[in-house]
């Protein structure tokens, strides 16, 4: 007679197995009892799921398949700008299906490319997102990050890397409007920042009142110290004891270093 163990010290043993990757991996293919167990640690780790020019048209047959059954386990998503339009364009007819996206990374992204109603579709489908990773991206001006931005109110974890605007300069949303929808962003990094003919992003940021609930700022290669020294002090004064991490890397006459952990 075969012996079975009780669903509790299965799923018990499974989650003990939770920063595991590849047994994870094993255990999910084992058995249907094993299956939902695994494959959430699998996906609550922070498994990014990426839609690439390569994988687009296998990954999407899967994702709209009535067999498929990964959807609801997508936490992470990230989607490569360098998709031809129609890739792009099936891509965003199936974001409908998946509602348990929390983190959205858009990389090698040239946001003016996308069509109007591509862009609506994106940003409205994940306009409840708590984390968001730009990466290698690029618009126009500032103003259009600032727009992208302010279309998630729940954001809580902001990265920016690698961003350049073509022509800098534009009419920024009111510093006030977006503190408010911005009012959950705890942690922000951003580096190598280039609006090429002037920084209208940071200006902006600094002057949002009040302040931004940070606690966490990771800042590089973004702004001239010199010019932007004053608000800047400002802007960590306004912060206070919310604070915990702070990083600056800055370019300017003297380029330099500051790491600071402040106990909780």
């Amino acid at each position: 007679m075969s012996t079975r163990l009780a669903p509790e010290i299965t799923d018990a043993i499974i989650d003990h197995l939770h920063s595991d990757y590849k047994t994870l991996k094993t255990c999910s293919i084992v058995c249907g009892s094993w299956f939902l167990a695994a494959r959430y640690h699998l996906f609550i780790r922070k498994t990014a799921i990426t839609i690439t020019p390569r994988n687009c048209h296998a990954f999407l047959d899967i994702l709209d398949s009535p067999y498929s059954t990964i959807r609801p386990y997508i936490r992470y998503l990230v989607i490569d700008g360098g998709m031809a339009d129609h890739q792009f364009s099936h891509a965003l007819s199936l974001l409908p299906h998946l509602h348990a996206v929390e983190r959205l990374g858009l990389e090698s992204m040239v946001w003016d490319d996308i069509g109007a109603a591509a862009k609506v579709a994106l940003l409205s489908h994940f306009d409840r997102v708590t984390k968001l990773d730009l990466r290698v991206f690029e618009c126009t001006s500032a103003s259009h990050l600032v727009d992208i931005l302010c279309s998630f109110p729940f954001l809580e974890e902001l990265t920016i890397d690698r961003f350049k605007s073509r022509i800098g300069g534009g009419t920024l949303a009111a510093p006030a409007a977006c503190g408010l929808t911005l009012s959950h962003l705890r942690r922000l990094h951003l580096t190598t920042y280039e609006d090429i003919h002037n920084n209208t992003f940071l200006p902006w940021l600094l002057d949002i009142q009040p302040p931004l609930p940070l606690s966490d700022i990771r800042v590089g290669w973004v702004f001239d110290t010199n010019q932007h020294s004053g608000s800047i002090a400002d802007f960590l004064k306004g912060l206070g004891p919310r604070l915990k991490y702070l990083k600056f890397f800055a370019s300017s006459a003297r380029m330099f270093l500051i790491t600071i952990s402040f106990p909780s």
